[in-house]
């Protein structure tokens, strides 16, 4: 029994491991929260194509668990994730966003990465940072090549539907998935079927029948018969033989052998009348007209796109839970910086900080001094910081874990930093594990950094990168 003990706890134990990193082989690769209904953002699953260029619209939500925490109004969209083809590594390009009633501006390149022990991939769609008033609407497009010109190459589904993931900043741990199909055209051919009801109209010539309008003459027949009282008017002529010399008994005495004949014109005449009794049928035709009415009914009910899933979290960098929206604090990095120069056999990169306006000057984080900034690095290369300046000027500088350096106590007003901006540098030492910014910054070997500048309160982290050119020991 004290044997089964331990080997039971020891399979427990090996079960919960793997359920626990099972997510590293599904999309996306990360132990998040997936729950759709807890997000603000979603995209709409029909997306719009003009040659290569795709584009997805986004909107702004109202969670349906408000009391989650990726529901705080204060949580941002950072980035898309696609679940993609492993051979679209160079597929994506030319990432755009454009907030709702803003301008379009250009995101950050898209980063390409292998998981689920290298079988399957995906790209992600940095630097969108879509808050709650200018999400709603926003278009974020991006230009398809290479191997993958189109999204049935691009994504494994290969009919034009894709995967994708919202990454919201803040708490690290709220991914909901959803899928990108096209909007469905395929509904709309059913307008086309008003035609039918066309073909009432011709009912029209139903009304020729009055053609048939002859048989009424058969009622001549019947006209006949007033014809018949005079016959017996001659009767009683025969019977004074003389006493009516008058002109007119002799008339008929002559027309007796021929009497129909005289009353039938004149008689004629009155049957005409009556065939214009059924004259009055031509007006049925007028019935046949509420046939046009039918139209209305062809009214196609707009087809209803179907709902859409949302995505996962961005890096984890910085390791707290803040606003992580670039432009939310007036301080940045330039994306480039200048050629490194030498310090005897160190290399020294600097980097300007500028100020500029928030993309809301409302939040409370626009109007506060810069407090620090921390640079995404590697616990191996704590040894290789030489010295860090600030306009020619030695500044503190520190580290923290899990791999974080950074340049605290700036205590920075908006006010402090000059149209040219201020230069920020760092010197690394030649001899050290991380001698150049490619192997010092995390994911450095991608060709940029990851840096983040902190409002006073710490309540605001926007994250973003700067190139990290690749160089020579």
């Amino acid at each position: 029994m004290r044997l089964l003990t331990p080997l039971l706890l020891l399979s427990l134990a090996l079960i919960s491991c793997a359920s626990a990193q099972s997510y590293l082989n599904s999309f996306p690769p990360y132990g998040c929260n997936r729950d759709p209904l807890q997000s603000r953002f979603r995209l709409d699953p029909g997306y719009t194509t003009n040659g290569n260029r795709i584009c997805f619209t986004a909107r702004v939500v109202n969670c349906a668990k408000a009391g989650s925490a990726c529901c705080r109004p204060a949580i941002d969209l950072y980035k898309v994730e696609l679940n993609i083809n492993k051979e679209c590594k160079n597929a994506v390009s030319g990432v755009t966003v454009t907030p709702a009633g803003g301008v379009t501006r250009r995101a950050l390149a898209p980063t390409f990465d292998l998981f689920a022990n290298d079988t399957k991939a995906l790209i992600k769609l940095t630097g969108l940072n879509l808050t709650t008033s200018t999400a709603q609407g926003a278009q974020i497009c991006m230009n398809l090549g290479g191997k993958c010109p189109s999204m049935a190459t691009l994504c494994p589904e290969g009919n034009g539907f894709c995967t994708f993931a919202l990454v919201q900043s803040g708490p690290c741990d709220c991914c909901p998935v959803g899928s990108l199909g096209t909007s469905p055209p395929p509904p709309s051919p059913p307008p086309p079927s008003p035609p039918p009801p066309s073909p009432p109209p011709p009912s029209p010539p139903p009304p020729s029948p009055p053609p048939p309008s002859p048989p009424p003459p058969s009622p001549r027949p019947p006209s006949p018969k007033p014809p018949s009282p005079p016959p017996p008017q001659p009767r009683r002529l025969p019977t004074p033989p003389s006493s009516l010399r008058p002109p007119p008994p002799s008339p008929n005495a002559a027309y007796a052998p021929t009497p129909a004949r005289p009353p039938a014109p004149s008689q004629p005449r009155l049957p005409p009348r009556p065939p214009a009794s059924p004259a009055p049928l031509l007006p049925s035709p007028p019935p046949p007209s509420p046939p046009p009415p039918s139209p209305p009914p062809p009214d196609p009910p707009p087809p209803l796109a179907p709902a859409i899933r949302f995505p996962p979290p961005a890096v984890a960098f910085p390791f707290c839970e803040c606003n992580r929206t670039v432009g939310v604090i007036p301080f940045s990095l330039d994306s480039e910086i200048t050629t490194p120069r030498r310090n005897g056999t160190n290399r020294v990169y600097c980097m300007t900080l500028r100020a500029q306006d928030c993309i809301d000057p409302a939040n409370a984080c626009c109007d506060q001094p810069l407090a620090k900034i921390e640079w995404w690095t590697k616990d191996k290369c704590r040894s290789s910081v030489k010295a860090v300046y600030l306009d020619g000027m030695k500044v503190d500088q520190q580290w923290d874990s899990p791999g974080t350096f950074k340049i605290p106590a700036l205590n920075m007003p908006r006010s402090s930093v000059p149209a040219g901006g201020r230069q920020v540098c760092m010197e690394l030492s030649s001899t050290g594990t991380c001698p150049t910014l490619s192997s010092f910054c995390f994911r450095g070997d991608r060709g940029f950094c990851y840096y983040s500048a902190f409002s006073l309160d710490k309540t605001c982290c926007p994250v973003n990168t700067f190139d990290a050119p690749a160089l020579r020991r």
